[in-house]
């Protein structure tokens, strides 16, 4: 089948939460893209960039590429790779994370990593007024402003959008564990985050001024949240699977032109719950392609409701007391103190960690595994440490040296997850429980410590 003669402009907003993006339905952006299709049950497979990210552009689940850390290339075919040949393909980037390390320019014309927040979009400017007549344009436009709010750019927006408040700080570093913050800084935070998302979307506004709205298809997606819930320990992102993180606002707009039955099919998609990996082939189909199957994700065009729809994070993990732990045992936004207690937590306690989770909707597992550091911490020792450090809020199974902890929660009566499904069962009534809202346990999996483990075989041989 040929390519449809429309152009394509993937906008990816790094670190933008759903609820902002519901609060300003109505603001010149959002504005502009109506009539369009909102997923409101869209849920990213990683709460971080890099694997995140992957999964929008591949189509793959990040628990099937692993691609958390910066040591190879994604290794996987992108969208950009399958519109080869029939789409000029411009991707204008804005996080480090996606610099030419991960492949992702091997899928495209042009491949521009940008940094600042005004760069990206004159270079995208540039690419729209400069695409080929010859050929429709696939445009990957990702942007890093919602992201940067903890830094000093953030103060211009600040001030622009609240001129009478008088409080901005920079957090700087700081944004990882919030350690140091008044009482007053912490109440100021989500404020200067929203006053840097408003920017965002002005700027996006004016971008729409030169696209041709009506040869062009328009998907706008989050890769992932952020966290300002201090009391609660969910603050900044990675690490955790929460749904300030995981649920994504996720919008696509057709022409008006567009064939009617792809209009009427993305309608009757929008309540289903869906993931960031169903973006690559649903744009795949509305170019004219048949997606591949290789890819975890499904188009939209075709709804599929009861999918079990997994994120995971292999590289972070967040502790009860704010502090976030790093496989690398360094990371971002690290002080030499946290460097040092990451170092000896992973020397002596843990062998590794994983957190996973699996969401039906409406009901999310989250499964935090770790592997203890067998026979040097006998267990009287080790169950108060993770009492303090991790665990003391989900249901926890002893395997081996192997410790996980469940967390189921109804997203529709408790979409602030607060309450644990399974807190108060016996460990006998766990299998059932989770079965009973999931599937079948043989396929809920999660890799830890070098061992693959279903939660099948941890509920029947748990201690």
């Amino acid at each position: 089948m040929p390519p449809r003669p429309y152009n394509i402009v993937l906008i990816v907003a790094d670190a933008y939460r759903k609820d902002n993006a519901d609060r300003a339905a109505g603001a010149p952006f959002f504005d502009r893209l109506l009539p369009l299709y909102r997923f409101s049950r869209c849920f990213s497979s990683a709460p971080w960039t890099l694997p995140a990210c992957s999964s929008i552009l591949s189509g793959v689940h990040s628990s099937t590429h692993g691609f958390f850390f910066h040591n190879r290339s994604l290794g996987l075919p992108t969208l950009g790779h399958y519109l080869q040949g029939d789409f000029h393909r411009v991707a204008v980037v804005n996080n480090s994370n996606l610099r030419t390390f991960t492949g992702f320019d091997s899928d495209f014309d042009e491949y521009h990593y940008v940094t600042g927040h005004q760069e990206p979009f004159d270079k995208a400017r540039e690419a729209i007024a400069a695409a080929q007549s010859a050929k429709p344009l696939f445009l990957l436009f990702h942007t890093n402003i919602a992201h940067d709010y903890y830094l000093s750019p953030s103060r211009d927006y600040y001030e622009s959008r609240f001129p009478d408040r008088h409080d901005w700080f920079c957090m700087d570093a700081r944004v990882s564990n919030w350690r140091g913050l008044s009482p007053e800084n912490r109440r100021s935070v989500r404020a200067i985050y929203d006053a840097s998302t408003f920017n965002m979307e002005q700027r996006l506004a004016a971008l729409l001024d030169v696209i041709d709205l009506d040869r062009t298809i328009v998907c706008f997606v989050a890769d992932h949240g952020e966290g300002f819930e201090y009391d609660r320990a969910r603050i900044h992102h990675g690490g955790r699977l929460h749904d300030d993180l995981l649920r994504v606002p996720l919008l696509v707009r057709l022409p008006e032109s567009f064939d009617l039955d792809c209009h009427r099919r993305l309608a009757a998609a929008q309540d289903v719950a869906c993931s960031s990996t169903d973006i690559a082939p649903t744009l795949l189909e509305l170019a004219g392609y048949k997606p591949p199957g290789a890819m975890d994700g499904h188009s939209l065009l075709a709804a599929n409701p009861g999918r079990t729809l997994p994120s995971e994070d292999r590289r972070y993990l967040y502790t009860r007391g704010r502090e976030r732990l790093n496989v690398n045992l360094g990371g971002k936004n690290t002080t030499r103190w946290m460097r040092l207690k990451n170092f000896v937590v992973q020397r002596t306690l843990l062998r590794g960690f994983n957190i996973k989770s699996f969401i039906r909707y409406p009901y999310k597992l989250i499964v935090t595994s770790l592997a203890l550091a067998s026979g040097r911490v006998p267990r009287y020792v080790t169950t108060p440490l993770l009492d303090r450090m991790f665990l003391s809020s989900g249901q926890r199974i002893h395997v081996d040296n192997l410790v996980l902890s469940l967390e189921l929660y109804d997203l529709e009566n408790d979409p602030a997850e607060n309450h644990n499904l399974l807190a108060d069962l016996p460990k006998a009534e766990l299998r059932d429980a989770v079965g009973q809202r999931l599937g079948s346990l043989g396929d809920l999996d999660v890799v830890v410590g070098g061992k693959r483990l279903t939660l099948e075989a941890a509920t029947a041989t748990s201690s």
